[in-house]
């Protein structure tokens, strides 16, 4: 199992799996995996790493693994999601916790939900300081910006190949809505930005490979999808992109931050389903 590491930055905050020869048609994204927790991240000091790590889509990675048995290209963030989130647009930052916005060489345009640099953990402050705008810069410029080039370059030049591009950008969620309703979530969501960012008939393959084994499967049941679909969907132009969320109580405990006893037959289906979805998408292709 991975590990949480702690480490002095600079790092290489992108890994990337590029196989020599190209046989799919397949680009993988896990943007939100990450671990590596840099020094200058600095918290607030009365939060636990639980409660500023919750956020993170813990060994999602681990789960779809046999990406490097199928030679499929993946791009992989090494950063936390809290830190940079790279699922966001890059103009999307809290004033509310920028020093000096009124002197930010950028645009800002705050959307809903959560922000390309995190303010707050559902509602707890994130921060008992604020992030200058050398802070700022840097994380974009170290992180948010190595990661859509990384994930570019594989999407064209599998394009280049192929003549089309299919992009899986995958997620975990809570096992409950973060609202006062509470409702439980479906154990997959599948996100295709209501059906603009990838073709019907694969979302509705990847529901089917899932409900095959016998998990319940929302379609943009709970997330349709975030910058990652939005930037690299394009159906039209036979690039598409879909959201992929897997409910982590299905294979981690969600307040220990540790993979259960159920870990092993989630990570023997999932394998499963790519192995089923790369080949779906290799026939599609020809």
């Amino acid at each position: 199992m991975s590990t949480i590491v702690k480490n002095s930055v600079p790092y290489e905050s992108v890994t990337t799996f590029c196989p020599d020869g190209l046989s799919t048609p397949l680009v993988l994204s896990i943007p939100h995996s990450g671990e590596i927790y840099p020094d200058d991240f600095r918290p607030a000091p009365h939060l636990t790493f639980a409660q500023y790590d919750r956020p993170a889509d813990r060994f999602v990675d681990m789960l779809f693994e046999n990406f490097t048995d199928l030679n499929i290209p993946t791009v992989k963030a090494v950063f936390p999601r809290v830190y940079v989130d790279v699922n966001r647009r890059q103009y999307d930052l809290p004033e509310e916790i920028m020093a000096t916005p009124e002197s930010w060489d950028g645009k800002i345009a705050r959307t809903t939900g959560t922000t390309m640099i995190w303010a707050d953990i559902y509602g707890t402050p994130l921060y008992d300081r604020k992030l200058s705008n050398r802070e700022i810069r840097n994380r974009i410029g170290r992180c948010y910006i190595p990661y859509h080039q990384a994930l570019t370059v594989a999407v064209e030049r599998t394009r280049q190949k192929y003549g089309v591009v299919y992009v899986l950008d995958v997620h975990s969620m809570a096992q409950f809505n973060q609202t006062p309703d509470g409702n439980e979530r479906p154990e997959v969501d599948i996100g295709t930005r209501g059906g603009l960012s990838c073709a019907g008939d694969i979302a509705t393959f990847l529901k089917q490979a899932f409900e095959d084994k016998g998990y319940y499967v929302g379609m943009n049941e709970r997330f349709a999808g975030g910058e990652i679909t939005q930037r690299y969907g394009y159906p039209e132009y036979k690039q598409h992109a879909l959201q992929i969320e897997i409910r982590r109580d299905l294979y981690m405990d969600e307040d220990t931050r540790k993979p259960n006893e159920k870990f092993t037959a989630l990570q023997r289906d999932c394998t499963g389903v790519l192995e089923s979805f790369n080949t779906y998408l290799i026939n599609r292709s020809l």
